[in-house]
């Protein structure tokens, strides 16, 4: 699905709250953001994530921005405080990587809504059959149309607004 697909899809469940040309500038920075850490491999799409406290040896930090390239999926430490957060991003805010895996390892599933965040569950392949669940969240959808990109484009499904 393209880009542009993706937001139509974005819009049909969020689309009262955020025209089609903001949803679009706020994807493209979280994209260049993330591609100024990534260097040379190019960065599609990326966005804001934040694991379950819970959730311990996962590798990943608490905060984490997920990176979408061709073939790979990376996951940078993040720095949420920006006081526009997550409608805009700088690349000081993406640190070092933390992690990465084949991209069609990953998979968003479990897509559950929240009064300020949502769930969702990331299923990593391990190669060998096994699969490792690790539980996330990310700000609210309406106003976070590059997680929501992110989450339709690893498979998952956007719950109706609520």
């Amino acid at each position: 699905m393209s880009l542009q697909q993706q937001i139509d899809n974005y819009r049909i469940y969020f689309g009262a709250e955020m025209p089609a040309g903001k949803a679009e500038e706020v994807i493209d920075r979280w994209r260049a953001a993330a591609q100024a850490m990534a260097g040379g491999e190019g960065v599609e799409l990326a966005a804001p994530f934040q694991r379950h406290y819970t959730t311990f040896g996962t590798g990943l930090p608490p905060n984490f921005c997920l990176a979408l390239t061709p073939a790979e999926v990376l996951a940078f430490k993040f720095d949420p405080r920006h006081s526009q957060h997550p409608l805009d991003v700088s690349a000081r805010q993406i640190k070092k990587e933390a992690a990465r895996w084949p991209r069609r390892a990953v998979r968003a599933t479990g897509v559950e809504p929240g009064k300020l965040a949502y769930g969702v569950e990331l299923e990593i392949a391990d190669g060998s059959g096994g699969v490792r669940t690790i539980a996330c969240r990310t700000p609210r959808l309406s106003v976070n149309p590059a997680a929501a990109v992110m989450i339709t484009e690893l498979g998952g499904q956007l719950p109706a607004p609520g």
